[in-house]
């Protein structure tokens, strides 16, 4: 264990790669590409942070910011604290800083502290569970479906109905808040003593505002990629594609549609409060609530 001071750890954050990125919206970048890392398992302890070589199991996920677009830190954390307030189960995470330099610093749900012991949990991202490459992530590149996704919570949690309500939400919150990056290895399956239930949720960014991301959802709602062309119709296909009643799914997915221009508003509200808002998040709340209207009068 190598506990790092201020200036080894604004290094760290400064040293860890950046993701090539491109311009041109057409070619379907992507914000998280194979081989490319961006963050590393550190240790926690009383608001100290270290460095393991593997034998002490990490306790939290730190993650840089991503060069070339603003604030992804800020947005990261406000995507999940926003999802938290709509009810959804989600990692913990804070920004944190270092001589100037942000991370974002994510708690590890696939741990488990006995006796002040810190014991590892198992877990398998959908793509593992299901035995897809992780270069093939991306449903128009062979990955999970949400259809496929389903299946699996069915076939493998312990509360299939509580998980499969769970992704219907996951589903709706990706869509409302342009979180086009939510492949299969974005959803994870967590075995713990009580059994297997769907892991909390990690790596909600809103990518929508970033120019030269794709313009595409990374998995399908109802046989539709594009969030501006989701009608009643895919929301249907999408609830019966993965078993569910097409009526319950659309009116719970109103729901969300309803709220979540109101709670991210006040979530901005209070980070605003706290000096904490970030330009970016301005244009990530009227995202949100442009496609909110928009599902409001498709699902009504």
């Amino acid at each position: 264990m190598r506990w790092l001071d201020e200036a080894d750890l604004a290094d760290v954050v400064a040293e860890l790669p950046t993701r090539p990125l491109f311009d041109d919206p057409e070619e379907d970048v992507r914000l998280s590409l194979a081989g490319v890392q961006d963050k590393m398992p550190v240790v926690c302890s009383r608001n100290r942070i270290g460095v393991t070589a593997g034998r002490t199991p990490s306790t939290h996920i730190l993650k840089a910011p991503i060069e070339r677009f603003d604030d992804t830190v800020a947005n990261e954390a406000f995507c999940l604290r926003l999802a938290a307030a709509l009810g959804l189960t989600t990692a913990r995470a804070e920004v944190r800083r270092t001589e100037g330099v942000e991370f974002l610093l994510v708690e590890r749900y696939d741990r488990e502290v006995q006796a002040q012991v810190i014991r590892r949990l198992h877990q398998e991202d959908f793509c593992q569970a299901l035995g897809v490459p992780p270069e093939r992530k991306y449903e128009a590149e062979g990955g999970p479906s949400l259809a496929a996704c389903a299946d699996l919570i069915r076939a493998a949690s312990a509360s299939p109905a509580r998980d499969l309500l769970a992704l219907v939400d996951t589903a709706s919150f990706n869509l409302l808040s342009g979180n086009h990056d939510a492949h299969g290895k974005n959803l994870s399956l967590l075995y713990s003593p009580t059994g297997v239930r769907l892991a909390p949720l990690y790596d909600l960014v809103c990518t929508a505002v970033y120019g030269g991301l794709s313009r595409k959802m990374a998995t399908k709602l109802g046989g539709e990629y594009r969030a501006q062309y989701v009608e009643r119709r895919h929301v249907e296909r999408f609830a019966q594609a993965c078993g569910l009643g097409p009526a319950p799914v659309r009116r719970r997915m109103l729901r969300m549609a309803l709220s979540i221009s109101g709670v991210a508003g006040d979530v901005l509200g209070e980070l605003r409060d706290k000096q904490e808002d970030r330009p970016v998040l301005e244009r990530v709340v009227a995202l949100i609530q442009d496609r909110a209207a928009r599902m409001q009068s498709v699902l009504a």
